[in-house]
């Protein structure tokens, strides 16, 4: 009996486990899957957005422009299938238009749009869904805002037709249709920007090393504070141009010098520009010879401590590379005084 017992106790417990397993199981796949979830949310909202993505807490939801240019990617290979049906009851009426591929009913403002090969340009389809209106009567407008060299603004007077080829250029394309109505215009927008990829201030920047001014740590800790400029070199974004003023207490300001692709690209690529007094830095040598460091970037409250590589002292000229939170990376700095 006391033998039936025991056999019975340990089944019991050996069942208990199995459930136990089960529901952590079950528990693990209800994450995993809602997780996905949250990450295909994340990937296809609007890109017009800053170039970060670093969220107030410090934790990042996309680490770097490769996974913006897939997710873009994606997003455009997943057009809707058909536009909106017209508003029943009403004789006139534009219900719809499509732009690259998106319709104003999903996508009023298409955020960043990658033009293929880094070309100035593409063309695409444009098509107007209307009822009830004779397209002649309307006009049909495309402002531009030229992204490179100097934000020009040009008008385009494109056909009174259903559907017709569009030229979308680097910066940003609003394509307006209006129609004259005896109760009013009807008026629709479609927004683009559209982006090259390629730097514009620091498009044919240069920068050469040359020998180094700064051999002992307190000699590099006096020649770096000042104020700098120059270029960043990113595995993710064009070269941008930047402000930096190292500070001789050890403190730091950054300021973004440009609007590149739509963006203003944070000096460091992660973080908060502008003046913080937990902006820090702390310059040190290293074991394999070279000096670097750490770097503070604030996100608004919070702060996170980076490490800097190989900084190099060349009188009036002053480079470095920052991973950020000691990984990510590199972002190259080649700044001048």
């Amino acid at each position: 009996m006391k033998l039936m017992k025991k056999t019975a106790a340990v089944q019991a417990k050996k069942l208990g486990s199995r459930k136990l397993l089960l529901v952590i199981v079950m528990g693990v796949i209800v994450v995993i899957c809602g997780a996905g979830f949250g990450y295909s949310r994340v990937q296809n909202r609007s890109r017009d957005l800053q170039a970060s993505d670093v969220n107030q807490d410090g934790t990042i939801d996309i680490l770097d422009e490769a996974a913006e240019i897939e997710t873009a990617q994606e997003t455009q290979d997943q057009p809707e299938d058909a536009p909106v049906q017209p508003a029943p009851g009403v004789e006139a009426q534009i219900y719809d238009l499509k732009l690259i591929g998106f319709y104003l009913h999903d996508h009023a403002l298409i955020g960043g749009t990658y033009i293929p090969d880094g070309a100035p340009s593409t063309s695409t389809d444009f098509e107007i869904f209307s009822k009830g209106i004779d397209l002649g009567t309307c006009s049909v407008v495309q402002d531009i805002t030229h992204d490179y060299p100097d934000n020009k603004k040009q008008k385009i007077t494109l056909q009174s037709v259903a559907a017709q080829k569009v030229v979308l250029y680097d910066g940003e394309n609003t394509v307006t249709v209006t129609c004259p109505q005896p109760g009013g215009d009807i008026v629709k927008s479609m927004k683009v920007r559209m982006m090259d990829l390629k730097p514009e201030l620091c498009r044919d920047f240069s920068f050469s090393e040359s020998a180094v001014t700064a051999t002992t740590v307190d000699e590099l800790k006096s020649g770096v504070a000042g104020t700098w400029s120059g270029c960043v070199t990113t595995p993710w974004r064009p070269k941008y141009h930047v402000a930096i003023v190292f500070n001789s207490d050890g403190t730091y300001s950054t300021a973004s010098n440009e609007v590149l692709d739509g963006y203003r690209t944070p000096v460091l690529y992660y973080g908060l520009d502008g003046t913080d007094p937990n902006k820090k830095y702390s310059l040190a040598a290293l074991p394999d010879g070279t000096f670097g460091g750490d770097i503070t970037i604030t996100f608004g409250g919070t702060s996170v401590q980076n490490q800097l590589k190989n900084v190099k002292l060349m009188s009036d000229k002053l480079s470095f590379e920052f991973l950020h939170r000691n990984r990510y990376g590199p972002v190259k700095f080649e700044l001048s005084r």
